[in-house]
């Protein structure tokens, strides 16, 4: 998982601000670490810099600086652990101060103490003193290390230089002496005294008024009987009405029980021009198609189709099918349904006249939702605004306003929507990233930085 950058405010410590409560600050010339507490520059608080401490390496321990004051230099005093330890080691100051001349002592378990200097001093290890001032013979208060004291020593002594005692000398052992040895007073050497140097329709037709035949016809298997005077019965056979290739003419209405059989395939007006083809079940009508009554019906009597008598308008009473492609040139499209269901892959907003737009446009898209809420009426919306060309998420529109010029509708968001979502990625000029991903019940910020500015 890749990492966010977090960048923290900076700039130069002249031009630091107050930092609000908890907005951490980095000055970028003197590399101190500020935090704010109540926006004001005299309450930020000073939380640390690299030039109070010295890191550690692989092989040298880390330390601590204690710095000059700065009209002073820049000048600083270490205090540094050893570069490799046996273990974790503490020690813990004296809570008071001590006495002049005093100096600090360890109990051996890292309690540190003052000791005075008419303590006992006792030295575990090695004690070096590289100072080489050297003594007067014959004056005790010169030399490096001075003693008003007794010395006693339990290990062998080398002296490399000159040696003065003043007083009483006591040698208890083998004394050697390689050279010259001058005794001013006495001496007492308990041991050996050694003195050298040096981290997609069917049925029954009806007609209701008169059906006029202009041309010839003939009917199969009708019978005819003449019961009056304006009736034909052919209830005992067929009736065939032959006009031996001439017109049979029927001056009015035609009334036909049964059904109708038309051996030819068309069915032509009065002068002759085809209006009606027939082929197979298929019927083709050459010319417009007028509708007397105001209704459609199927087979069984139920309407089918509504037309309107001044608009022009169709309804259809059930499903409508249309098998190839369905144009609205009106100016709206409405669908009252309860789902909508598209196989379409696409849907395209902003078409003019069934193509891209040729021309400059200044107008706005989105994807309207209306909702009812808080006793109003309001929309939320996807929309793409132009001006500022980017998408936003509105939960109330403040205007939708309709159009077909370039530069209509343009919409306004008067409240933006929040958005939820499982993951977010970018592609921007740092290529294609995710930003915000979950893993278990963790969130994480990816591949983002985040940065605070300068002052």
């Amino acid at each position: 998982m890749a990492s966010p950058v977090i960048q923290f405010k900076r700039g130069l410590l002249a031009n630091l601000p107050g930092l609000r409560a908890g907005e951490p600050g980095f000055t970028t010339d003197s590399y101190d670490l500020y935090v704010g507490i109540t926006s004001e520059t005299s309450t930020n608080k000073f939380f640390g810099s690299h030039r109070y401490w010295t890191k550690e390496t692989t092989s040298t321990g880390s330390g601590l600086n204690l710095v000059e004051g700065t009209s002073s230099g820049s000048d600083y005093i270490t205090i540094k652990s050893p570069d490799s330890l046996a273990g974790i080691v503490t020690y813990t100051l004296p809570g008071i101060q001590g006495a002049v001349s005093s100096v600090l002592t360890n109990d051996g378990s890292g309690n540190l103490t003052w000791s005075s200097n008419t303590e006992d001093l006792v030295f575990i290890g090695i004690a070096t003193f590289t100072d080489t001032t050297d003594n007067t013979l014959g004056d005790s208060d010169t030399g490096s290390v001075q003693i008003d004291g007794g010395l006693g020593i339990d290990k062998n002594v080398t002296v490399g230089a000159n040696l003065n005692v003043q007083g009483y000398s006591e040698f208890v052992g083998v004394s050697t002496f390689g050279s010259d040895l001058d005794i001013n007073a006495s001496a007492d050497i308990s041991t050996n005294l050694s003195v050298g140097q040096n981290l997609s329709v069917t049925g029954v037709s009806t007609f209701t008024g008169a059906i006029d035949v202009n041309g010839g016809g003939s009917i199969d298997n009708v019978q005819i009987g003449i019961s009056g005077d304006n009736e034909i019965d052919t209830s005992s056979g067929n009736l065939t009405i032959d006009s031996a290739g001439g017109t049979t003419t029927i001056d009015d209405d035609l009334i036909v029980s049964g059904d109708v059989r038309i051996n030819g395939n068309d069915i032509q007006a009065s002068d002759g021009t085809t209006a009606i083809t027939m082929s197979s079940a298929n019927v083709t009508v050459g010319g417009d198609l007028t509708v007397g009554g105001n209704d459609i019906k199927a087979s069984d009597g139920t309407t089918a189709l509504t037309l309107a008598d001044s608009t022009g308008a169709v309804t259809a009473a059930s499903d409508l099918t249309v098998s190839g492609n369905l144009y609205v040139s009106g100016n709206t499209t409405q669908v009252n349904t309860a789902a909508l269901t598209v196989e379409d892959r696409t849907i395209d907003l902003g078409i003019v006249n069934g193509a891209a737009p040729a021309a400059a446009t200044t107008w706005d898209l989105g994807v309207l939702f209306n909702y009812y809420t808080g006793g109003a009426a309001k929309k939320s919306a996807v929309v793409w605004e132009h001006g500022d060309t980017r998408f936003k998420f509105a939960s109330v529109l403040g205007a939708d306003s309709d159009g077909t010029d370039a530069n209509t509708p343009q919409l306004t968001v008067t409240t933006f929507a929040p958005i939820e979502i499982g993951a977010l990625w970018v592609t921007d000029c740092a290529g294609t990233s995710q930003v915000i991903s979950c893993t278990g019940t963790e969130r994480f910020l990816e591949n983002i930085t985040v940065d605070a500015g300068q002052f």
